[in-house]
């Protein structure tokens, strides 16, 4: 006896030759929505089984499937049965488990109100919204500026924050050392260290870069200061706004150029001069 085995994805190839404008797939839904044609389909999971298997994904390896339902969730499906991978299909609606077998406990972002930061109340609701979407019970919390201090600088009592920060004179950034140096913590000292990040190694660079003379030297501790900082992650950064100095011609300042540009010389504006 003779047994012939089929991938599913060969009807899905056969019907992008036959019928490539007829539609395949309709979501009617939310921002997963939308609908694919054959065509459309079978060349997107194509894409995706390529992907696959150039990280190494192949025949017979058992792979998590975790998305929403929506057009993606197609796509990657046929993407894996093309690849001959053997999708292992997990509904985000069940939520995350814990290591100790008890479901993951809801999470607070705090966050400052549009009003006051419109950009960070922004990304604090999509990555709520995202988290939500991987099953992890994350709500966004916008407040007022003044409300996040408490529990954030006083109490040292939170989940996640967003707040954005002024990084001072980057001609001597020694805010390596009042952000993530361990005699900071926030829960210990009330100072700015609010993760309470502590790392003997980082530590002992931050202690050599605040005394030393040298400015190479200096250079070359700051370099090994954020590879441990990109290693252990005491803060993720989403984003940097770049600030650009705007001034008339007739306008002369009584310098040229500054470290940290025209908002950061304190002072000095009042002492510019406008020409007729």
């Amino acid at each position: 006896m003779t047994t012939k085995t089929f991938n599913i994805a060969s009807h899905l190839v056969d019907m992008a030759r036959c019928q490539p404008e007829a539609t395949a797939i309709i979501v009617p839904w939310g921002r997963h929505g939308g609908s694919l044609t054959y065509q459309q389909l079978d060349d997107r999971s194509s894409r995706i089984a390529r992907g696959m298997e150039r990280a190494g994904i192949g025949r017979g390896v058992r792979t998590a499937l975790m998305v929403q339902p929506g057009l993606d969730l197609f796509a990657l499906a046929f993407g894996l049965f093309k690849c001959g991978a053997v999708p292992v299909l997990i509904d985000p609606g069940i939520g995350i488990t814990m290591p100790n077998g008890e479901p993951m406990p809801e999470l607070t972002i705090l966050g400052p109100g549009p009003a006051y930061d419109p950009l960070r109340a922004t990304f604090n609701q999509w990555i709520s919204e995202w988290a939500r979407e991987l099953g992890m019970p994350v709500k966004s919390e916008l407040t007022g500026f003044n409300t996040i201090l408490g529990p954030v600088f006083v109490d040292a009592n939170y989940d996640m924050y967003i707040l954005g920060w002024s990084l001072g004179n980057v001609a001597f950034p020694d805010y390596y050392e009042a952000f993530w140096h361990s005699r900071n913590c926030t829960a210990e000292t009330g100072n700015y260290n609010t993760p309470c990040f502590k790392d003997d190694a980082y530590d002992a660079l931050v202690d050599e870069f605040m005394s030393t003379a040298s400015v190479t030297r200096a250079q070359e501790l700051v370099y090994e200061m954020q590879v441990v900082l990109a290693d252990q992650r005491p803060y993720i950064p989403l984003f940097y706004k770049q600030v650009e100095d705007l001034a008339l011609s007739r306008v002369h300042f009584p310098y040229t150029e500054t470290l940290g540009g025209i908002e950061f010389q304190v002072g000095f504006q009042t002492d510019a001069q406008v020409m007729q």
